[in-house]
């Protein structure tokens, strides 16, 4: 099957899913697993994207399948484990890379944390020195003291996420979500690139 094609096969199985009685937002605490289908608006430097997305959650598993307004594909991305993948359109370039460290903790937390929700019974040291911290109407994901996530939840639906060393910001605004999410298709093979968050973030001798 074309990578075209399995891509309007995931869109329909999502929406088919979706056609179920709704669950609401968020998911009960139980809810590890979950499919979503997403408006969405990015912004990063020299980068400006909007449409609709459709979002798959499985434990330490994340995977988005964007689309513009008219229908046309813009991205998939993949992220498993601190491993992330960028695919620019079906067959497009790919970026891979490893983020290191990323202690299981911040693995067990990612579906709470897509929908900005604090993690139940779960403490706001993930260890490796990331920590949650609360923040307004939302929270903090620092590496070090250092920001490297602000999520705002904005009613209704609504959520927006600033990935501070990117300077990216994303806006999002559920429409559906739904629980028993299709599989994750695999991502592209290649290699990815191995990045040392603590050389990378923080000065010399910190």
């Amino acid at each position: 099957m074309s990578r075209t094609k399995g891509a309007f096969l995931l869109v329909f199985l999502i929406l088919f899913s979706c056609a179920r009685p709704r669950i609401g937002l968020p998911p009960p605490p139980e809810a590890e697993s979950f499919a979503a289908l997403v408006r969405f608006r990015l912004v990063a430097p020299k980068r400006r994207l909007s449409g609709k997305a459709v979002v798959l959650i499985h434990p330490g598993e994340l995977y988005v399948e964007a689309f513009s307004p008219f229908g046309g594909a813009l991205f998939r991305f993949w992220f498993e484990k601190g491993r992330v993948v960028w695919e620019e359109s079906p067959g497009g370039p790919v970026q891979a890379v490893e983020l290191q460290p990323f202690p299981p903790a911040l693995v067990e937390v990612l579906p709470y944390l897509v929908l900005g929700r604090w993690p139940p019974e779960r403490s706001s040291r993930l260890g490796e020195g990331y920590h949650l911290k609360p923040d307004g109407q939302g929270w903090r994901l620092t590496y070090f003291q250092r920001t490297l996530l602000r999520v705002q939840v904005r009613k209704p639906r609504g959520i927006f996420l600033e990935i501070s060393p990117l300077r990216m910001k994303v806006s999002l605004h559920f429409q559906e979500i739904t629980p028993r999410p299709p599989k994750i298709p695999p991502p592209p093979e290649v290699v990815p690139q191995p990045v040392d968050l603590r050389s990378f973030f923080l000065p010399e001798g910190d």
